[in-house]
């Protein structure tokens, strides 16, 4: 795994809550590792089969978004820790409307004490990008609260604004 790098939420909070983001690119799979800490409340999911969901950012979900350098075009996934997943292909900024969905690549989600690791495959034209990218993540508490979460922020908790599509994903 590359160095990791932390997550923060979008509003200061008192406490220590940070997320850990991790990942290893090799030819054409990409592995990623989000681990809590400083979490006691999060609404964890039931483990359900490793199958293709619509609107997982409701709800607890780990985030990535990848654009090739000096393009608008972008592709998001979604992972719950449920082992249900999402992805889909924007042309620039949250365009087209209503979303892409993209044959995702195989995805295998391990969850376990508050970690999450992902592997997946990148379609095959962006297999030799330079790649940018944004992790990011909602977490749902047991009282309801949503949170979000990632490296950089934008003035509003706005995941696609590209700006905050800062780590190099080589």
């Amino acid at each position: 795994m590359n160095k990791s790098l932390s997550l923060k939420p979008f509003q200061e909070s008192p406490s220590n809550k940070e997320i850990l983001f991790s990942w290893s690119k090799n030819n054409k799979t990409i592995t990623l590792r989000y681990e809590l800490l400083g979490f006691v409340d999060v609404l964890w999911p039931e483990i359900n089969k490793n199958q293709r969901k619509f609107d997982l950012w409701k709800h607890t979900c780990f985030e990535l978004f990848l654009k090739k350098e000096n393009e608008d075009r972008y592709l998001e996934f979604n992972f719950s820790p449920s082992h249900e997943w999402d992805s889909y292909e924007f042309q620039s900024y949250r365009k087209p409307q209503p979303v892409v969905r993209f044959e995702s690549p195989v995805v295998i989600i391990k969850t376990y004490d508050y970690i999450l690791e992902v592997e997946l495959e990148l379609p095959p034209s962006w297999l030799d990008a330079e790649l940018k990218a944004s992790a990011t993540a909602v977490i749902e508490t047991k009282s309801h609260e949503t949170s979000f979460f990632a490296f950089k922020h934008s003035s509003e908790p706005d995941f696609h604004d590209q700006s905050t599509f800062i780590i190099n994903f080589d």
